[in-house]
């Protein structure tokens, strides 16, 4: 996950996160938080693992973290969200 300025003519990159895995697509909870949804993978070999929605905080530009994350299914599990992002809605319990 990179954390990037556009604000200037030349993009410039503030904050990194590495994680194992990685997010298909990245839905908006609000201004600071993401949700990922995508795949764990098993950081020494990449194998992929199960299904993974993740939470970011991007609320220290420089540092961004994980703030959460939940496995749901094994490896050979699928959804629709994985490849399109429209199959994924979330909806804010603040209004």
């Amino acid at each position: 996950l990179f954390v990037i300025y556009l604000e200037d003519t030349v993009p410039t990159v503030l904050g990194e996160l590495k994680i194992p895995g990685f997010s298909s697509s990245l839905h908006m909870v609000n201004a600071p938080h993401m949700i990922g949804v995508g795949r764990d993978a098993d950081p020494e070999t990449g194998t992929e693992r199960g299904l993974q929605f993740s939470l970011f905080d991007v609320s220290d530009e420089l540092n961004p973290r994980q703030a959460a994350v939940l496995v749901v299914a094994d490896r050979g599990s699928d959804s629709e969200a994985l490849e399109d992002a429209k199959a994924f809605q979330f909806w804010s319990a603040a209004v």
